[in-house]
């Protein structure tokens, strides 16, 4: 026959069985912010962009770059100086947070596409 488990072994066999609940439904909200964030990132007609510092590196583009610049996401990411060819830089907003130093760029639209 099998013994019948003790109470502690109860209570760390439930609390075990939370931390697995908890778990997964962190990673439900997580993949449900990713999923909203790429659809709005997908269909904006405003090209977003996430660059990686200090090597200068384009680590996201949406697609509406080929739109508005005539370039596809994968050229930006081969190419990071195209930057300077379709953004005229207006002015820069640095912010620390918790330790991470992001920055905001306002800029202007170059003219000059793709030829």
């Amino acid at each position: 026959m099998t013994e019948k488990p003790t109470y502690e072994e109860l209570e760390q066999r439930l609390n075990e069985l939370q931390e697995v609940v908890k778990r997964k439904q962190a990673e439900d909200a997580l993949r449900e912010s990713e999923e909203k964030y790429r659809r709005l990132t997908s269909n904006s007609k405003d090209m977003i962009c996430r660059m990686s510092l200090p090597d200068g590196l384009f680590e996201y583009v949406s697609p509406a770059s080929i739109e508005l610049f005539g370039y596809t996401p994968k050229e930006f990411y081969e190419c990071s100086l195209l930057i300077k060819k379709t953004f005229t830089p207006l002015g820069w907003t640095i912010m620390k947070n918790n330790g991470k130093i992001s920055f905001q760029v306002i800029c202007r639209i170059s003219m000059s596409t793709k030829s």
